[in-house]
């Protein structure tokens, strides 16, 4: 039998469809760096945007590494329309 969820659980928000449900690998360090140097002058609310806008950008980098021919095109077919049939 399933364990009931506790309150926080149950209230989470779930990530939407599509995203990554962790961060990249890197993220929390860049944060820590920043938050030392300057953590007097942030709040939680700009640290905790801070995060999410890094693990954005190192996720994206994913998308850089698929290196890509001249000649690669996305998976589409043109058909000129000559008119009505």
């Amino acid at each position: 039998m399933a364990e009931p969820r506790s309150d926080a659980a149950a209230t989470a928000p779930t990530p939407p469809l599509g995203r990554q449900q962790e961060e990249p690998p890197g993220a929390d360090a860049l944060v820590e760096h920043l938050k030392a140097q300057f953590g007097d002058r942030l709040t939680a609310d700009q640290l905790r945007e801070i995060r999410e806008q890094i693990a954005r950008r190192l996720s994206s980098a994913t998308l850089r590494e698929h290196a890509l021919a001249n000649h690669d095109e996305p998976g589409f077919l043109f058909r000129v329309y000559r008119g009505a049939d």
